[in-house]
């Protein structure tokens, strides 16, 4: 049996193995950031909220931002017996909401951008993507499998690849 451990905002959380999941409910603008060793069959999600740890405080977690998460996520990965050369990412949410007439304004395609920007300094590939759009999603992290199921406010979970 799975347990589910939720991912609260700004939080990050790592695990190992059979049974393990991590749970994101009503992201909307934040992102999940869930990175994956396939061979070591561990992972972690964080749940970025901003794009850079510039707009926060000095004292905030490194995984409530995207530049910071993906640093931290890889760390406590290897601690766990990941590697980084096998390590592999989804993302999914940075909806926006509310509209807004200044993009600068447009906090979720803020935090996807940086989130993939993040990825690619660290060379993880970005192997699945459910994020932009304008409804809030659930996120399933399966720690056993690395699946991510995603579903949107009022439609079907998907996995993505």
């Amino acid at each position: 049996m799975t347990q589910l451990t939720p991912v609260g905002i700004g939080e990050g959380k790592v695990g190992i193995g059979q049974g393990v999941a991590f749970a994101v409910h009503g992201l909307g603008s934040c992102v999940a950031l869930c990175l994956y060793d396939p061979v070591a069959r561990c992972g972690g999600l964080c749940h970025v909220v901003l794009p850079s740890a510039a707009l926060g405080r000095p004292d905030d977690p490194p995984t409530r931002f995207a530049d910071t998460a993906v640093g931290w996520l890889l760390e406590e990965m290897a601690a766990l017996g990941g590697r980084k050369e096998r390590v592999v990412a989804r993302i999914a949410g940075g909806a926006n909401l509310f509209p807004v007439a200044n993009p600068v304004l447009a906090i979720g395609d803020r935090n996807v951008a940086a989130v993939r920007e993040a990825l690619a300094r660290a060379g993880v590939p970005l192997r699945g993507e459910d994020v932009g759009g304008t409804a809030a999603r659930t996120v399933v992290f399966f720690l056993a499998d690395g699946r991510v199921e995603v579903r949107t406010a009022g439609g079907e979970a998907r996995v993505l690849p």
